[in-house]
């Protein structure tokens, strides 16, 4: 069996912008039962690698809105990039259970599952995510590696190059 990739958070939170939690902590101030800004202050310490932060928060959401599969998807991640993947899971687990078409959810249970060593099933997993959203080249690219972890070259390729061609590189206004 081929080793797995680590799991890594820049690919799930780009780089925060400096002022950020600031902003989101006076929406919050504001009016404290503001989810939407919750969210997007754990989305910020996230981005920063201040994963206990962001739990709290997430948590704030979840307290206000119990059944928001965003939040509880986010949780997940939050606790997968702290390296508790049993956790993850069930956030990714019950994410899945409130909204059966939330193709980010079983994206990242899939991860959660390649990280358990339980590849078939992160397949199905990966398999189901495109069926939800068939331009998900993220899901395809982690798909081809799983194909790879499994000794599937063919398949491997096929997502490889599928995902290569659905890829849009970032660009800023300066690249023009």
């Amino acid at each position: 069996m081929k080793s797995i990739p680590s799991y890594n958070s820049k690919e799930l939170f780009p780089e925060p912008t400096p002022n950020d939690v600031e902003k989101y902590s006076k929406l919050i101030e504001h009016d404290s039962s503001n989810t939407f800004a919750y969210f997007l202050r754990a989305n910020a310490f996230a981005r920063q690698k201040k994963y206990s932060e962001s739990i709290a928060d997430l948590e704030k959401v979840l307290e206000i809105d119990p059944q928001n599969p965003m939040a509880i998807n986010n949780l997940g991640t939050a606790y997968m990039c702290q390296g508790e993947i049993s956790q993850a899971f069930d956030y990714f687990q019950s994410a899945i259970q409130i909204d059966p078409n939330y193709y980010d959810a079983f994206h990242n249970r899939a991860l959660a599952l390649m990280d358990l060593n339980k590849i078939d099933q992160a397949i199905e997993d990966l398999s189901k995510a495109i069926d939800l959203k068939p331009d998900f080249w993220s899901a395809y690219r982690h798909r081809g590696i799983a194909y790879h972890l499994i000794g599937d070259e063919k398949a491997s390729y096929k997502d490889y190059i599928t995902a290569k061609n659905m890829e849009k590189p970032v660009r800023s206004k300066f690249d023009d």
